[in-house]
């Protein structure tokens, strides 16, 4: 049954072409389930509403996904503080919650260059990219 999955795996690949969804190929190269996957999403949502300084509106629209957003958090042991802060996200914290929610293979960089493009949180990917650059510069 293994095997079977693991080629039928490879066939998808085979139809889903990189350049145009890279993102979703980085997903089923570093064997990502989906929850790892949502909780990266909710969280990025959040980092883009705090880059955005709207978040508090976001969180009172949205109070049903956000209180199931805190619930996943517990299970990964991120503190709702930190990523509810009125402060705009920074890539170190994006790495930290990456670390503890993906398997270790995976480099939040490449993340999210392949978010970026897919053109999927692009601006947020730019934003969080450039502050990597901007902190290994300053190192």
């Amino acid at each position: 049954m293994i095997q079977l999955l693991k080629y039928q795996i490879k066939l998808m690949k085979m139809f889903i072409d990189g350049d145009t969804y890279p993102y979703f190929m980085y997903l089923l190269d570093h064997d990502i389930h989906e929850e790892q996957s949502s909780i990266i999403n909710d969280i990025l949502i959040i980092f883009n509403h705090r880059m955005k300084s709207d978040l508090r509106e976001y969180i009172n629209e949205n109070s049903e996904m956000i209180n199931k957003l805190t619930s996943k958090l517990k299970h990964f042991n991120i503190s709702e503080e930190s990523l509810f802060s009125e402060n705009p996200p920074t890539f170190n914290e994006f790495k930290e919650y990456t670390d503890q929610i993906m398997p270790e293979h995976v480099n939040a960089k490449y993340l999210l260059i392949s978010l970026e493009r897919q053109s999927m949180f692009k601006d947020l990917s730019t934003f969080l990219l450039t502050d990597a650059e901007d902190h290994l510069s300053t190192n």
